[in-house]
């Protein structure tokens, strides 16, 4: 019986690209650095975004030192924004040079890694290239720095408190840019050597069933990360995706556990506004969607971490099945809260007897997170 295909690993032509996220800038220089000692013929590329400036900057540098400093203003200082006019670019400008065989990316402390993976992966160059044809994304590596994992995730200080801000608006906490950089990861790289049994938890509660951990950050190494199956963009989309979004599978342990609240049926537009607290705030992570009665054909995406609760319009269901699915991990005795709040603010098969009479085409009180309801939004 032959072996299962590894799925793509390099492709003749193309450069590899190992992309390191994290929320400090010095971890995730040792962890590239790391990687280049490990690859003789790397380089690393550290950015900068400058929101005051409006410009992107960039360092590269080999073994051989710094080669290139150099910078360019962006119309908007935001990473898609970025991406599209500068980094891609610069990415494959180094590349087309041939001196070096993979890249390291370093990315700005507190950046989420979804955007770059997205652009190597789909993104168009101006002449009409197509970036993937040029750049193999192989790894995204997540360092996590904080002491307390747990309390990295729940805890609620704001990116601007931390002086992690990326745009003046940044409104992150550091527990919602951490699970996003986690959650998207081939290779979560855990600063310390050791870990107690609720931050192992946590960690397989949110992170990709297929991720490695290493603990330490001279555990890991670019040999393991080039030799693994290669990043797979539309297995790590659809994991983050909110209208798939599932347990990992981890079970209960250290204090922890993942619930899946699941039902056809809509939130109560006035009851989940009195249960907003209970469902998305405190020590818990939440993610998932979900929809109400005069919004059907609308996915409404909840994020829920580090003390913020995020919800806003995805478009359509698409293929996914329409559904109010919430995955939350907490720990037990918030679970009974979450779980009694999830149910007593999804409407009841009594209500939704009437609900397209009573709902559709009337204002929900959500307006302002959704936008007006609009006629078009029919089962």
């Amino acid at each position: 019986m032959p072996a299962p295909d590894p799925g793509p690993l390099h492709r003749p032509g193309t450069t590899d690209v190992l992309v390191v996220a994290g929320l400090d800038a010095t971890d995730q220089a040792v962890a590239a650095m790391g990687l280049q000692c490990d690859l003789p013929d790397a380089a690393v590329v550290r950015l900068v975004v400058d929101a005051a400036a409006g410009q992107v900057r960039w360092a590269v540098s080999d073994l051989t030192g710094t080669v290139e400093e150099d910078g360019q203003d962006v119309e908007h200082p935001c990473l898609s924004c970025a991406m599209r006019e500068a980094i891609l670019p610069t990415l494959v400008r180094l590349a087309g040079t041939g001196r070096w065989g993979t890249l390291v990316v370093s990315l700005p402390p507190s950046a989420e890694p979804l955007p770059i993976a997205l652009g190597l992966a789909r993104a168009h160059l101006a002449d009409g290239r197509r970036v993937a044809d040029l750049l193999t994304l192989r790894s995204v590596i997540t360092v996590v720095s904080c002491d307390d994992v747990c309390a990295g995730v729940f805890d609620d200080p704001l990116l601007e408190e931390l002086g992690l801000a990326m745009v003046e608006d940044d409104r992150r906490s550091h527990g919602e840019v951490l699970v996003n950089q986690i959650e998207l990861a081939d290779a979560v790289v855990v600063v310390q050597d050791t870990l107690d049994e609720s931050d192992t938890a946590l960690l397989d509660h949110l992170r990709r069933p297929d991720s490695r951990v290493y603990l330490g950050l001279s555990s890991f190494s670019a040999g393991a990360e080039l030799s693994a199956r290669g990043f797979d963009v539309q297995v790590a989309q659809g994991f983050v995706d909110p209208r798939r979004r599932r347990p990992t599978g981890a079970q209960p342990a250290g204090g922890l556990q993942t619930l899946r609240l699941r039902t056809w049926r809509p939130f109560h537009p006035g009851r989940l506004q009195q249960r907003l607290e209970d469902l998305g705030s405190g020590e818990l992570r939440g993610r998932g969607a979900f929809w109400l009665p005069g919004r059907p054909g609308t996915a409404i995406a909840w994020e829920a971490s580090g003390g913020q609760l995020s919800i806003g319009s995805i478009g359509g269901w698409d293929d996914a099945d329409r559904m109010t699915n919430l995955v939350v991990t907490t720990d037990d005795e918030t679970a009974v809260v979450v779980r009694e709040a999830f149910e007593a603010a999804v409407m009841t098969e009594a209500e939704m007897l009437t609900a397209r009479d009573r709902w559709l085409g009337r204002r929900d009180g959500f307006e302002e997170w959704l936008g007006e309801e609009g006629a078009s939004d029919v089962a």
